[in-house]
């Protein structure tokens, strides 16, 4: 963050001030190379006030190389002088250049008759892509990615290096949405829970029945996120595998998260089993979506055709875990 303009003036202040010399006795090593860096950086303040004047009379640029390239030599000569147990900063000549070149930078535009930005103050100001609090409507789908990182740089400008490139991320054991913030368990041909085959109840009760105590809950999740349980991508039985993929709060998607997944543009299954794991063509998934009106049934999503229809709980279908928001 650019220091503000009253910093700049304390800064200039106290260049001025180290320029007429200082007269004290037994001034300590950090002292002397303190006051040795201050005394390059008013030079160095000069040497750039110069160019500035030789441009603003040539209306031509002025190259400032040599400005930048004495405070860095002078500041390297001081270091190795005092060495970094007396010096108070160190190796900071480079630094120090950047700063104050770009504070005398503004002041220079400031004195043309320009405007600046004061980057950090809150207020998102011509020039500015951002600033703390106040992305200026950005996300990372407005830019053409995928997440919700999107975040204010030092510099107020935008970074997206947090977001994603692609919506989904293959991490392995489960796929990640970036676009949703869920994390989906996949589907495997393991013989297991998470085996495409396998298929549960919603209920344990008869036709009509609304209760959630069905295989979907006392074997499928019970076992996906029982630590030593029987886990995923094993066979059903004790294992020491733990939770599935490392995480024990799995559960049932709801008929929206479901069908956000759903791609029948490759025809059936409608899903991308590249990404998700295998899957039937007809195969019926539950959700954990029960009908308002009609508690003994839920929404279910057909991979078939990639529609969402209602199906009596006893039924045997398939299942899917997922976790996030």
């Amino acid at each position: 963050m650019l220091p503000s303009r009253k910093q700049i003036v304390a800064v200039l202040v106290a260049l001025v001030w180290a320029g007429a010399g200082e007269s004290r006795a037994a001034l300590s090593a950090s002292e002397l190379c303190q006051i040795r860096k201050v005394k390059e950086t008013l030079r160095f303040s000069r040497c750039l006030l110069k160019a500035e004047l030789r441009e603003v009379r040539s209306g031509s640029a002025v190259d400032t190389t040599d400005c930048f390239d004495r405070i860095e030599g002078q500041f390297a000569a001081t270091d190795e002088r005092f060495g970094s147990l007396d010096c108070p900063s160190f190796d900071d000549g480079a630094d120090i250049g950047m700063r104050l070149g770009a504070a005398l930078e503004e002041l220079a535009t400031l004195l043309g008759g320009g405007t600046v930005s004061t980057c950090g103050d809150g207020v998102l100001e011509t020039g500015e892509e951002c600033e703390f609090g106040d992305l200026g409507g950005a996300t990372c789908a407005t830019v053409g990615l995928f997440g919700s990182q999107m975040r204010c740089g030092a510099d107020c400008l935008l970074d997206d290096s947090q977001c994603a490139a692609n919506r989904f991320e293959d991490l392995g054991q489960t796929v990640f949405d970036h676009q949703t913030g869920l994390e989906w368990l996949k589907s495997d041909d393991a013989g297991g829970l998470t085996d495409q085959d396998a298929t549960y109840s919603w209920t344990a009760g008869t036709v009509g029945s609304p209760e959630p105590d069905g295989t979907l809950f006392t074997v499928f999740l019970a076992g996906v996120n029982a630590p030593g349980g029987a886990g995923a991508n094993s066979p059903a039985g004790p294992t020491t595998t733990g939770c599935a993929a490392g995480s024990c709060d799995w559960r049932p998607p709801t008929i929206e998260e479901l069908t956000s997944i759903l791609d029948c543009a490759s025809g059936a299954p409608c899903i991308d089993t590249t990404l998700f794991g295998p899957a039937r063509a007809a195969a019926i998934y539950w959700t954990s979506s029960t009908i308002a009106t009609n508690p003994g049934a839920a929404w279910c999503t057909y991979l078939s055709d990639g529609s969402a229809q209602v199906n009596s709980k006893p039924n045997l279908q398939a299942a899917r875990a997922v976790r996030g928001p």
